[in-house]
């Protein structure tokens, strides 16, 4: 029955992996539509209040019912998490905390961040689609209503707009950096628009003017657009737009995010035009288009629920999809929703998802072997096409009726019927029309015709004199959405009017029949006939089969998902008395023993059933694992003797229908104690090159200075056993610590290698006296692989520490090391550190201290690393240096210093150059630590070291100290966005490291940060990281630090540390307030000079390609994107425009690159997707800056251009940029800039009337109307022909485009000026509605100063 085809698309992808490296929160799964595993922590400053976890529980119930609704019924919350402080007074209704803590937690609750008060926000470090850090709310926020309500009516809609941060890796749509413009010329509109998203969000202008709220802003004559002071303010109340909540989720409309959906409202769609955050720096995609590419929506599905209703239109109501089956790889995990495949291959698909052909690319295509009538093999989509917006919609705006035009070739074995083969011909004579027509099908697809040249479109064709027909370049483009023609789906089905297939019905518009004279594949493969004449004949209609349905029927394909399953062979064979003849059994045999030996492939199973007169089981089933197996196998069938008688990714969280309980549950626990197991190895090859010296060395400054009082620890050894040196231990005085000193330093290196006994002893410890293993760390250290045999062992004990929730920390001593505790560790969620074993090396002990204060940062007294280094000093010499001590730490403040070789003596001064003599504790064996008594002074230190013995000495300089009172201290925290480095996957193929400076949740900015890159070949790399808004650095002034790290010395692992100094220039970036408490001007507060270290963990380098011994390297990146174009200015005289922006890099963000294209076009879609073929700029249209000579990468560059403009119409242009390399790679696309060259006015100002005091204005605004202008976004195929390109001077057609625009503002005058001279007469009072963009409502207040909840 034809409605009941039974597609089957087998997912051949490769699970994209989560980046890692960056402050991981807790694992949150979308399953079925609904989270689970949010994790919400109150910090320790954080007073107890009866009143605190009611309210978060009620604010997030709030916004797990607008979030279903956001996401179009896909997604709720389902169950969360409240992790309270152990410092709180114990509650029977609290569960005791496992694995929770503070520093894994999606959503914080703590005190106001310097920078944005009680603003909520989200740390964001990544690139688009990348996760934020946390959400931070405070305390403020949450219980005071008086506090939340200024961020919007409704807190819990705020919280839904931060986590579109939070989850998606979304960005603001409203103005939120420094120099961000609040006003645009729209090109759509024709008007003056705020930086908002979507168009339909209306409001007003003002100003603010000592004090008093101006309703009017004046135009500024370079640019045309309203003054620098101007901002926008949305109508709360009087708003009909309903997105965007990356916008100003605050207006009481809005309750969407914004998408570039057709079927949207075309007020709602998404503003791709409006310079903000989200635009730049996700290339233009809407909020929706992002979340479809994260995992939570990722979508095979959609298209063929879409493909399904078009085509039941199509058919003309005769067929629609029923039932799909996907079947997905037997290599993905398993799941609970996934059935078990049954006769479902591969090899069966209809349509299958793979890596791109190389011939097609990401082209959808099918594979097509018979004749006209005769169905495609299968078709072929792409993991880009099927994930990606962006790659979807290069073949159409509807990437369902691209499928649907491939479902034409797969089932009917329709064929083109535009020119695809090589030689087809473009036009031809058509002596219906009598004139030249394009090959289409049918005529009334109406278009133009175009030639490329020299990289330049062309709008007009010569005719060859030979045939007369356009010259052979010539080339055809419908116009995508100025059509009227139905047809056809089998040429361009784009086109946005096309929605059935050609006939050569009499009854259909003649426009739309078929037109049997355009030499296509169709005609040529058919015989001239239509695609309905083939599809008639096909068994789905022929003989009138399916006839057309009357009423309604719902088109949605019901889907099963099914997953592989290991290959399960029976050979069932004749044994009867005639297969003796002929040699049959003997050849039998023989070809048996190919399948068995070779044929079948490793894990499937084999069972051997034998039958003659009976049946009988020679073999059950059998996995086929090894070749003694195969031969055993074998042996059987040889011995038989004749006689006898003769069962994807699919569409992750789908809407779902009915009523939905969003109603989230709670589970409130408290932290306990932190419990530490050191697991360290003890093997044999531990005692070569002072490995396990160095070992003691390290876990002397952990015990002694860096586990906190209160916390346990516990001691396990391994070598080819376990053994438990000191069961768990609560460390509450120095006679503890001094304890667990002495027994590390009684270790002895031999034996082998058992790293899962020393695990299974591990969990022992942690579970004696009935305790529960949940939350326990160990701390693994191991220098070499786990021997052969040994058991248990990592791979068996893996499912055994996540089932029983024990976190696993991995220091890897050496590049030796066992790789699957990198594996264990990023699974159990800890954290992964290298030491190269290079003697300069302070990996191992930054890795000790790392593993204690990553998991202090709720708690008020964590400690504080000053300063981690290694010097040198010359024998019988001395080496001095110094560390700045700061005002926000100098309580416990300790100096240790450890060596190697020889002996050393330490003297301390104090600022002032004070000598003191602290007490001093000696370990012996190269270890001494200075203890400063009460609170260190403030300024810089230095320390002498003298080296008395014959040896330059290395010795590691460990600096620590506390906070000096409740006030945060500043703190550095490193880590690196991903654990591996794949050069052969383009996902993977980057690394970058990250330092973030803070004070409390306040920004440092202006420091120096450094990070030193040790590789296991002994090379150290020094790389600065910058803040700056360029590069891998996504936001200016934040206090994140970043770069990418290029220099990688081989397929080896790389250990990370990164060191900050501050000094001039350095402050804190945080927000003044003003009377009324609203946040006002940003303001940088100089900070003491002041130090810092941390770890950044370790990644893995993979397939790094080798360099040939005399040859360059090769180059393995592009200059990076640039993400900073801004327009400066524009002078509308000489038409020349200023741009700026930060240079880029020969290789992403470092070195020169060798030149920048830099390209416009009148339309921002076109210039986006179609970047090569718009307008270029060249060397003779700049007045500043030469393309050819790029800044080192960093540098500001400014560059003045000139349009050369025949005449003074008003245009808008789009501008954006590549830089290019010395290998003539290209970067990606900038972020685009518009500017408008106007003339006669017809952009309406948006500020009409003006007002005194804010009160008052309040109540008596008195404004015009505004009607949004209604406008959609067309795509490549409609800007191909409706844009006239100018490379020296504009095209005639825009002489007549400027009439039109003096005709339309003489209009809009005269019309404006009865309406003003009525509504002055009749003294109405009609609410303005201008377009919008924006974010919270709290940072939209605050950034203007303005507190109107109902403008």
């Amino acid at each position: 029955m034809l409605q009941d085809v039974n597609l089957i698309f087998p997912l051949l992808l490769t699970a994209l992996a989560v980046t890692c490296g960056l402050r991981e929160g807790a694992q949150v799964t979308l399953s079925n539509n609904g989270y689970e595993g949010l994790l919400i922590a109150i910090s320790d400053s954080v007073p107890a209040s009866p009143e605190l976890i009611p309210r978060i529980q009620q604010y997030f119930e709030e916004m797990s019912a607008l979030l279903f609704a956001a996401t179009k019924r896909r997604a709720y919350l389902r169950d969360i998490i409240i992790l309270v402080p152990k410092s709180w007074p114990e509650n029977s209704t609290y569960g005791q905390a496992g694995i929770e803590a503070f520093d894994k937690a999606n959503v914080i609750i703590d005190k106001p961040s310097g920078l944005e008060g009680n603003n909520p926000y989200v740390k964001q470090k990544g690139e688009c689609g990348q996760p934020g850090t946390f959400m931070h709310l405070t305390p403020a926020f949450v219980l005071d209503d008086a506090v939340a309500r200024q961020y919007g009516s409704s807190p819990a809609k705020t919280v839904l707009h931060e986590w579109g941060h939070l989850r998606w890796g979304l960005f603001d749509e409203y103005p939120v950096d420094e120099n961000d413009a609040h006003f645009y010329h729209d090109s759509i509109s024709g008007e003056i628009e705020s930086v908002r998203c979507s168009r339909g969000v209306m409001g007003r202008g003002y100003k603010i003017v000592n004090d008093n709220i101006i309703w009017s802003c004046s135009l500024d004559k370079n640019t045309s657009l309203p003054e620098r002071n101007c901002r926008f303010a949305p109508s709360v109340s009087a708003n009909e737009g309903t997105a965007s909540l990356m916008s100003y989720h605050f207006v009481n409309s809005v309750i969407e995010f914004c998408d570039n959906d057709e079927q949207a409202h075309a007020l709602d769609l998404h503003n791709d035009q409006a310079p903000n955050r989200q635009n730049r720096l996700c290339g233009g995609r809407s909020a929706w288009e992002v979340m479809r590419e994260h995992e939570d929506f990722r979508n095979s599905r959609q298209y063929f629920e879409e493909m399904s209703a078009l085509l039941f239109t199509a058919t003309k109501r005769r067929a629609y999809l029923r039932d799909i089956t996907i079947l997905v790889p037997k290599s993905w995990p398993e799941n609970s929703t996934y059935g078990q495949a049954g006769i479902e291959a591969f090899d069966k698909a209809n349509v299958i998802i793979d890596k791109p052909s190389g011939l097609e690319g990401d082209n959808p295509y099918v594979k097509q072997k018979g004749e006209c009538g005769q169905p495609g093999t299968f078709m072929h989509l792409t993991p880009a096409f099927v994930l990606d917006d962006a790659v979807a919609r290069q073949y159409g705006s509807s990437p369902a009726k691209t499928v649907l035009h491939e479902w034409g070739h797969l089932r009917w074995g329709l064929f083109d019927e535009y020119p695809v083969d090589e030689n087809d011909a473009h036009f031809y004579h058509d002596s219906i029309s009598g004139e030249i027509e394009s090959v289409r099908c049918s005529r009334g697809v109406m278009g133009r015709g175009y030639k490329i040249v020299n990289d330049n479109i062309i709008w007009s064709c010569s005719l060859d004199k030979n045939t007369s027909l356009p010259e052979r370049i010539c080339r055809f483009a419908p116009s995508v959405s100025a059509n009227e023609g139905t047809a056809s789906l089998m040429s361009y089905h784009f086109v946005n009017s096309v929605i059935e297939f050609c006939d050569n019905d009499e009854q259909a518009h003649a426009l739309d029949l078929h037109n049997d004279q355009a030499p296509n594949r169709q005609n040529r493969l058919c015989g001239g006939r239509s695609a309905w004449e083939v599809m008639r004949e096909h068994e789905d209609f022929r003989n009138n089969n399916n006839p057309p349905v009357q009423g309604y029927i719902d088109t949605t394909p019901t889907f099963k998902v099914v997953q592989q399953q290991l290959k399960r062979y029976v050979l069932v064979l004749d044994v009867s008395g005639s297969m003796a003849s002929n040699n049959k059994l003997v050849n039998l045999k023989k070809a048996c023993v190919g399948f068995l030996q070779t044929t079948v492939d490793e894990g499937s199973q084999v069972g051997i059933v034998t039958f003659n007169s009976v049946a009988a089981t020679l073999k059950r089933l059998t996995t086929v694992n090894s070749e003694a197996v195969r031969n055993q196998l074998t042996t059987l069938v040889y011995g038989l003797v004749a006689n006898g008688g003769t069962c994807i990714g699919c569409d992750n969280n789908p809407p779902v229908q009915g009523y939905i309980d969003t109603t989230p549950t709670f589970k409130v626990v408290q932290q306990q104690l932190k419990r530490y197991v050191l697991v360290l190895d003890v093997s044999g090859s531990m005692a070569s090159n002072n490995k396990l010296v160095n070992l003691k060395k390290a876990c002397v400054g952990f015990l002694q200075t860096t586990v906190d009082e209160g916390s346990q620890v516990g001691i396990v050894t391994f070598n080819s056993v376990a053994a438990t040196l000191k069961r768990l231990t609560t460390v509450n005085s120095e006679a503890v610590r001094n304890q667990l000193t002495t027994l590390v330093y009684g270790l002895v290196a031999n034996g082998g290698t058992c790293i899962g006994c020393g695990l299974h002893r591990g969990i022992q410890l942690l579970e004696e006296n009935n305790n529960v293993a949940a939350g326990g760390i160990l701390i693994v250290v191991s220098d070499g692989k786990e021997n052969t045999g040994s058991f248990p062992n990592v791979a068996t004990m893996k499912p055994i520490l996540i089932e029983k929730k024990v976190i696993v920390d991995a220091l890897l001593f050496t590049d030796l090391a066992e790789d699957q505790l990198i594996s264990l560790a990023k699974d159990t969620g800890g954290l992964s550190f290298f030491d190269t074993g290079n003697t300069l090396s302070t990996a191992l002990t930054d890795a000790l201290s790392k593993a204690v204060t990553q998991r202090t940062s709720g708690l008020r007294k964590n400690l504080v690393q000053v300063l981690s280094d290694t010097i040198t000093v010359s024998s019988r010499n001395a080496f001095q240096g110094s560390v700045y001590v700061d005002s926000t730490v100098g309580n416990s403040t300790r100096f240790t210093f450890t060596w190697s070789t020889g002996s050393i003596t330490v003297t301390l001064r104090a600022p002032g150059n004070v000598t003191i003599t602290p007490t001093a504790q000696d370990y012996g064996s190269g270890v001494l630590s200075l203890n400063i008594e009460g609170t260190a002074k403030v300024g810089k230190w230095l320390y002498t070291v003298t080296s008395s013995g014959s040896e330059n000495a290395a010795v590691q300089v460990q600096v620590s100290s506390r906070p000096s009172s409740d006030a945060a201290p500043i703190v550095l925290s490193a880590s690196v966005s991903s654990d591996t480095v794949d050069i052969a996957d383009p996902s993977m193929s980057r690394i970058v490291i990250y330092g973030e400076v803070t004070q409390g949740y306040t920004p440092v900015v202006g420091a120096t940060v450094v990070a030193y890159v040790d590789t296991s070949a002994g090379n150290t790399h020094t790389l600065q990281l910058l803040d700056n808004g360029a590069g891998a650095d996504n936001a200016k002034n934040d206090g994140i630090y970043t770069a990418y790290f290029l220099n990688f010395g081989g397929n080896v692992k790389h250990s990370v540390q990164v060191a900050v100094k501050g000094e001039e220039g350095a402050s804190v970036k945080s927000a003044g307030s003003s009377s009324n408490g609203i946040k006002s001007n940003i303001t940088f507060k100089s900070v003491e000079p002041f130090e810092r270290s941390d770890s950044g963990g370790l990644f893995t380098v993979k397939n790094l390609p080798a360099s040939t011994p005399g040859s360059e390297p090769p180059d393995l990146y592009p200059p990076g994107r640039i993400y900073d174009l801004a327009l400066v200015a524009v002078n509308t005289e000489d038409k020349t425009v200023t741009l700026s922006w930060t240079a880029t890099g020969d290789d992403l963000d470092q070195g020169n690159a060798s030149s920048y294209i830099i390209r416009y076009s009148s339309s921002i879609s076109k210039l986006r997707l179609n970047f090569n073929n718009t307008n270029k700029l060249l060397e003779r249209d700049l007045v500043q800056g030469k393309l050819d000579s790029p800044l080192p990468a960093g540098e500001t560059e400014t560059f003045v251009v000139r349009f050369n403009q025949a005449n003074d119409l008003n245009i808008t242009y789009f501008i954006a940029l590549v830089a290019t390399d010395d290998k003539n790679q290209t970067g990606e696309v900038s972020n685009i800039v518009s500017v408008s060259f106007v003339y006669s006015n017809p952009f309406p100002s948006p500020d009409i009337t003006t007002s005194t005091e804010a009160t008052t204005e309040r109540i008596t605004i008195t404004t015009e109307l505004k009607t949004p202008a209604v406008a959609t976004t067309t795509s490549l195929m409609t800007e191909m022909m409706t844009e006239k390109r100018a490379t020296e001077s504009l095209a005639p057609e825009s002489t007549l485009i400027g009439l039109i625009g003096y005709i339309v503002a003489g209009v809009a005058v005269l019309v404006s000026l009865i309406l003003s001279c009525i509504i002055v007469a009749l003294g109405l009072h009609i609410r303005k509605r201008s377009r919008s963009h924006g974010g919270s409502q709290a940072k939209w207040r605050d950034n203007h100063g303005f507190n109107d909840t109902g403008v």
